[in-house]
């Protein structure tokens, strides 16, 4: 002890002499210390034992046996589906889609029609594809060459409702590098949940909802040019009667119910400006030749970047300058933004499964602040970017629930549950911290090659 602590223990006495104070406190004997320890050994092994007997075991008995892949009762169970991809033995090459939505009351279906073109990369018995709540009519289901005559033909088909496959039994194997034709018809429900092809209504100015009437056999065709390649998910089609604006060249247009078609003049008006910052940006042209966006009354999500014709929730695309806040024009900006950097980001390039969805909407989140600095220059978005991304973020991934920005998908329910503030936010931050260090100019650079070298 040093001369402080001394003086914590003693004092002086009137006379001079050095008095030590008493300790206060209890004081026990050894082999009663050790009499103590010995109890608490024995309660903690009695309770772990009770745990160990009377506890719920056999919930680990029924996941050991029902798990693939255990190794023992004790180590972390999780499902795994190996197959959630499809084969890769084949690869689609071309889709032709016809469908025929019945806007009758009491009768919300649609039927369709598919022929696709496919590559057979290694011999294989079985196609399989993806397919969610459509009813498949099974005399229809066929398969052909139209250079052969003595090709394989479909001896069954089977449904796999977990991973939501529809697998084509064939009578022969396919052979390697030769090209088939499969075809198929449909029906499926324009269900009203907001997912798939669904129905919506709204109410016009007066109150009154949209009324639909059967126009009987008088049926007319839209047909469409061939997409570029991309992910199935990226496709969009809408039936509606809404109104369009566009601009003078009319290569990017905005749609929206009739009566509120004046508030989408501001996405009309940064939309272009903002896709062409991202052309230069990127050092990569727009690869469509016009872009739609569309205001919708009922929809699931804010946005979607369905490639050349994205979807709004109207309170993300509208913006009324007579009654709208400051707030709402900047939510609108950000999300066009962050619409269009999903062009390149998750359209043009897109990563090979879910696991990585961090990288799309990283990207995109980032991004979406250079194109609102890009029309808004006052907005200082640079700076909003650390309170609104970074330091959020932060806060959430400082909780235990947080997670990986990388995080395994082993079944298509799993895929929603990764939309979230770690792979937005957290997403953003690092590739802005990738920026910060590598530098702008090689950055930029690093995406454009990166882009080049992908396609």
């Amino acid at each position: 002890m040093d001369s402080a602590e001394k003086g914590k223990e003693s004092g002086n006495a009137p006379d001079g002499s050095v008095v030590y104070k008493q300790r206060k406190g209890y004081f026990l004997e050894c082999w009663v210390v050790g009499l103590f320890v010995v109890i608490a050994l024995s309660i903690t092994v009695a309770v772990g034992l009770l745990v160990g007997y009377l506890g719920p075991c056999s919930a680990f008995e029924s996941e050991s046996e029902a798990l693939p892949n255990s190794s023992s009762p004790s180590e972390p169970q999780v499902i795994t589906y190996p197959y959630v991809l499809l084969p890769r033995s084949i690869i689609p090459i071309h889709y032709s889609v016809q469908l025929q939505p019945y806007l009758i009351p009491n009768n919300f279906t649609f039927d369709g029609e598919v022929q696709i073109k496919i590559h057979c990369l290694q011999p294989t018995t079985n196609i399989s594809l993806h397919i969610n709540d459509l009813t498949i009519h099974p005399e229809s289901v066929k398969l052909w060459d139209s250079n052969s005559s003595t090709e394989p033909s479909v001896k069954t088909t089977s449904r796999d409702e977990l991973l939501q496959f529809y697998i084509l039994h064939l009578d022969k194997s396919l052979k390697s590098h030769a090209n088939y034709t499969v075809s198929m018809k449909f029906r499926g429900n324009l269900n009203n949940n907001l997912a798939g092809f669904y129905r919506s209504s709204y109410t016009d100015t007066s109150g009154k909802q949209q009324t639909i009437h059967y126009r009987g056999d008088e049926w007319e065709a839209d047909i469409y040019n061939t997409t570029v390649k991309m992910s199935t998910y990226l496709l969009a089609f809408i039936v509606s009667d809404f109104s369009m604006r566009s601009t003078p060249s009319g290569e990017f247009r905005v749609w929206a119910r009739s009566s509120v078609l004046d508030t989408a003049d501001y996405a009309l008006e940064i939309g272009p400006k903002i896709l062409h910052f991202f052309q230069d940006y990127f050092g990569i042209p727009y690869p469509l030749p016009k872009t739609d966006m569309i205001a919708l009354p009922d929809f699931n999500a804010g946005a979607m970047e369905n490639w050349g014709l994205i979807t709004y929730r109207e309170s993300t695309m509208l913006f009324d300058r007579d009654v709208s806040s400051a707030s709402n024009k900047q939510r609108v900006a950000t999300v066009v933004s962050h619409e269009l950097a999903h062009q390149w980001f998750g359209n043009l390039v897109t990563p090979k499964w879910w696991d990585d969805l961090w990288l799309n909407e990283g990207f995109a989140s980032y991004v979406e602040y250079l194109g609102v600095k890009s029309v808004e220059k006052a907005w200082n978005m640079d700076q909003q970017f650390v309170l609104d991304e970074v330091q959020d973020v932060m806060e959430l991934d400082s909780l235990k629930t947080s997670h990986p920005i990388s995080v395994p998908v082993h079944h298509p329910d799993e895929i929603n549950e990764i939309f979230d503030r770690i792979s937005y936010g957290k997403g953003a931050s690092i590739i802005r911290m990738m920026n910060h260090y590598l530098g702008e100019h090689n950055f930029r650079k690093g995406l454009t090659v990166g882009f080049l070298f992908t396609l």
